[in-house]
């Protein structure tokens, strides 16, 4: 498995957890990622979804948390479960 796979969209609940445990706020985390808290607020209550589509920000949301926590965080850990059918 590639080291950016995503195999689907970001999951908020997923987001939201990561970005406590890494100790920012809404707007600590915008400014990383290069958004405003607005947007990180409907990433992380699940009104706006981000899409596989939209390598360069989930990029950008792993790098920052990576930062925080001292370890490569991919995108995997983001992604919402799917079902296999």
């Amino acid at each position: 498995m590639s080291k950016y796979f995503m195999p689907g969209p970001v999951d908020p609940r997923k987001l939201r957890t990561l970005i406590a445990q890494a100790g920012y706020t809404h707007a600590e985390f915008a400014a990383e990622v290069h958004v405003d808290a607005m947007t990180v607020s409907r990433w992380t209550n699940g009104r706006t979804t981000i899409l596989p589509s939209r390598r360069q920000t989930i990029l950008e949301i792993c790098a920052a948390l990576g930062r925080r926590f001292g370890r490569e965080v991919l995108p995997e850990e983001l992604a919402k479960k799917t079902r296999r059918k």
